[in-house]
């Protein structure tokens, strides 16, 4: 479902001008248990599929079809000042990304080191672990 071309197409009608490189990763973000518990089989659905993608200006949390593969319209924009502090820390399954506000709130993010079918999954995180040291 998920192919390099598919989403280098895409991130290049996204960039700006200013934008001087685009590393991007997959992540799942589940549903509490209790979700789970009520749903059932069903739940699975309700589980969040993401792409995000760092650039030099800002974050991109696109969100991606379960079903189809595709993306969506629902893009959220993170513009990099807005943001105190990017921490990176690789596990040995999974890598473990904080982005934390200058209000105080942050986003974590906990993508798999590897991703079949986007193999530019693990060159973009060790890029983003070069660059957030």
């Amino acid at each position: 479902m998920n192919k390099n071309q598919y989403l280098d197409d895409y991130f290049k009608e996204m960039l700006e001008e200013e934008e001087t490189y685009n590393y991007y990763f997959y992540v799942m973000s589940f549903v509490p248990v209790t979700q789970y518990l009520r749903f059932q089989q069903m739940a699975i659905f309700l589980n969040k599929h993401m792409i995000i993608s760092f650039t030099n200006k800002r974050i991109l949390i696109c969100e991606m079809s379960g079903l189809t593969g595709k993306l969506t319209e629902n893009v959220l924009t993170i513009d990099l000042q807005e943001v105190k502090q990017i921490s990176i820390k690789e596990g040995i399954m999974k890598t473990k990304i904080r982005i934390e506000f200058l209000d105080g709130s942050a986003i974590k993010f906990k993508p798999n080191n590897i991703c079949i079918g986007l193999s530019n999954h693990k060159k973009h995180l060790n890029k983003l672990k070069e660059l957030y040291k």
